[in-house]
């Protein structure tokens, strides 16, 4: 049995990095979709997890269904098909020194591409921690949940990419233990 299964999309973001020369333009490829970076998220907290979706039978899906199986997510549910191409998508960045600052946390922003995805990740792992119905959630529950999950989204816009910018448990540890939150 897992303890969360996500459907949906499953895709290559290919990010821009930083020239030398600044005149040139190069993209990095960076496996993600929300539901991918969710899953990484719990994978990395020790939780069994699977991804339902469909992607082209092409070298980018069978990159993606290997990331998937790196990052300790069950890829039963993943298709292939010979009828579409696995997505792409393209961004664009301004790098400069860019700061976010999330609840206190002040970090170095790199690619806030998986924040959001990063921040429910962390809440969905509190909420299988806590075994209780969200109605009947303590405030002081509610607030380490907050924290936790911003703590999260906060390392990962440190790094580059959806899926390989999610942290681990130990790092969201170290951080809360840090800054003297845990």
């Amino acid at each position: 049995m897992f303890d969360v299964t996500c459907i949906g999309e499953l895709l290559i973001d290919f990010t821009q990095t930083k020239n030398a020369d600044d005149e040139t333009i190069s993209f990095v490829r960076n496996p993600g979709g929300a539901p991918a970076n969710v899953l990484t998220v719990l994978a990395k907290f020790h939780r069994r997890v699977e991804f339902i979706g469909k992607v082209g039978s092409d070298s980018f899906g069978q990159y993606l269904q290997q990331v998937l199986i790196d990052s300790g997510i069950h890829t039963h549910g993943l298709k292939f098909s010979n009828e579409v191409r696995t997505t792409l998508a393209f961004g664009l960045f301004h790098h400069g020194k860019d700061f976010v600052k999330m609840n206190s946390f002040k970090v170095k922003a790199v690619d806030t591409t998986g924040a959001g995805d990063a921040f429910l990740g962390g809440i969905l792992h509190k909420f299988i921690e806590y075994k209780v119905h969200p109605s009947l959630l303590k405030v002081c529950e509610v607030v380490e949940m907050a924290m936790f999950a911003n703590t999260v989204a906060s390392l990962s816009v440190t790094k580059n990419g959806g899926i390989p910018c999610m942290p681990t448990l130990d790092e969201v540890d170290d951080l809360l233990y840090l800054e003297g939150r845990k």
